[in-house]
């Protein structure tokens, strides 16, 4: 039986070049022909979606104040929807799944404590509606008091934050011209130049992780680990793969595995937002 010939697809800019997927396409644009996208490769509609996700992160991380830990009797529908979510990117790869994705804690788990409603009602609602939310903090900010702090610590299981706390002598910098130019210098901008790392070859043997290695990972975050740009906290995992979701942590745990498998393969990262795949996750 003959081999089924695969076509590859070329590079517009030198045709002699082919491979085996637009992503290694992708990436040898962004390599090698850096100002032919940057001047009209891309388009600015092509990267629209991307950079609406960046301004949608930032703004929520500025914003949105996300719970410490999702209350036990909406653990079900979060698992519930973490794993659609999930399933979404892997089955159709696009740019609106990934923002899903990563917009996920910000529309499902942020909720204005000072309400008395019930938070596991509003989880739920928030759940229903998945919706970036309109209510936003104070532009002004304000000292949290020691008591709240160690409280949120304990309520964190963060033992250890909390004593640190109680102990500690530092002090909140002020929010002034010279703290920010302080912390510019500390951390300068990065440079612009994306510099991607080379593609492994096609035969390459790529790392498959099972359920039970990604559990382990889970549980080896410290209480109190902090989430990053996304607002996806470790604790968030650890409370949805817990006993306590029922048959949607252990769908869940299924569907987290699955993502890392995928991103781990190397071949499914969506071509649309890949130049800045690094930046994001």
């Amino acid at each position: 039986m003959s081999q089924l010939s695969i076509p590859r697809v070329p590079c517009p800019f030198s045709p002699s070049r082919t491979f085996v997927d637009e992503r290694r396409l992708n990436t040898h644009l962004v390599k090698k022909h850096p100002s032919h996208l940057i001047g009209g490769n891309q388009s600015s509609t092509d990267n629209e979606p991307i950079r609406l996700i960046k301004e949608k992160l930032i703004d929520a991380k500025s914003n949105c104040q996300v719970l410490n830990r999702i209350p036990k009797g909406a653990r079900f529908s979060v698992a519930d929807k973490l794993c659609s979510v999930i399933r979404n990117c892997v089955q159709s790869n696009s740019v609106q799944a990934w923002s899903d994705l990563l917009l996920f804690s910000y529309m499902v788990l942020c909720t204005d404590q000072k309400k008395k409603n019930n938070l596991t009602t509003k989880i739920k609602q928030n759940v229903s509606r998945f919706v970036m939310p309109t209510t936003t903090l104070s532009s002004r900010p304000r000292e949290i008091p020691l008591s709240k702090r160690v409280e949120a610590k304990v309520e964190a299981f963060d033992l250890k934050g909390a004593v640190r706390i109680l102990s500690s002598s530092d002090t909140v910098a002020p929010h002034d011209a010279n703290t920010i130019c302080a912390l510019q210098e500390k951390h300068p901008a990065a440079d612009q130049d994306l510099i991607l790392p080379d593609l492994p070859p096609d035969d390459m043997m790529v790392l498959v992780v099972d359920e039970k290695s990604v559990m382990k990972a889970i549980l080896s975050f410290p209480n109190g680990s902090a989430g990053g740009l996304d607002g996806l906290k470790p604790q968030f995992l650890k409370d949805l793969t817990s006993f306590s979701a029922g048959e949607a942590g252990r769908r869940v745990l299924t569907a987290i595995t699955d993502l890392c498998n995928f991103i781990l393969s190397g071949y499914h990262i969506p071509t649309n937002p890949y130049p800045y795949f690094y930046w994001l996750f």
